[in-house]
């Protein structure tokens, strides 16, 4: 036994649909499928789409809500050992936006890090490791963005990494007998800190 469900596609920037579920009357959503939009292969909006839930031989009545998601950004994973030091599943952070518009349950705000320092030492006759340490003040991130460059004011050299959520420590080999500056900020699908101190740290 399944529910069939239809909707109208009135977005013209989708990247997919959410589906969600609840008991009725209980008020507890969650969400049930994340359909990828056919936008880019069947044109923009203003379609009919269709789910069906198979719920076997459940005897709950069930309520269900749709709205669209866009992510914007890069989510190639990069991630690549024989190139470069980004951890699996690394790359560029992404903004996801949905239709809602506000309401629901307050999204706790997304704290930036504090106490950032590094240190660096020795690896071999042509390169230093730097290793990087801060407090995590958020409970919400899913990764935080490091940016180093050549200068405090992050105008030059500037080059950023990516790692996971929870994480409060970060190494990366650089070049010897010179000075970089660091600062991390944490981020969500939605929203992203501000950044944390600056770390600057002069290599052996």
């Amino acid at each position: 036994r399944a529910n069939a469900l239809t909707w109208t596609d009135n977005s013209k920037n989708e990247t997919a649909f959410v589906i969600e579920r609840s008991v009725a009357g209980s008020g507890q959503w969650s969400v049930l499928a994340t359909i990828q939009s056919d936008r880019l292969t069947d044109g923009p909006g203003l379609g009919t789409r269709n789910y069906n839930d198979v719920i076997g031989n459940s005897k709950d009545t069930y309520e269900y809500q749709v709205y669209t998601i866009n992510v914007v950004g890069d989510t190639w994973d990069y991630s690549n050992p024989a190139f470069n030091e980004i951890l699996p599943g690394g790359g560029w952070p992404t903004l996801t936006l949905d239709s809602r518009g506000g309401g629901g349950t307050p999204v706790p705000p997304t704290v930036a890090p504090s106490n950032l320092a590094g240190s660096a030492v020795v690896k071999n006759k042509n390169s230093a490791t730097v290793t990087l340490t801060w407090t995590d003040n958020s409970v919400n991130e899913t990764g935080f963005l490091i940016q180093r460059a050549y200068d405090a004011g992050f105008t030059s050299g500037v080059v950023n990494a990516t790692i996971g959520a929870d994480v409060t420590t970060f190494s990366q080999n650089v070049a010897r007998a010179t000075t970089f500056h660091y600062r991390v900020l944490a981020f969500t699908d939605t929203t992203q800190s501000d950044w944390s101190n600056i770390a600057s740290v002069t290599t052996p």
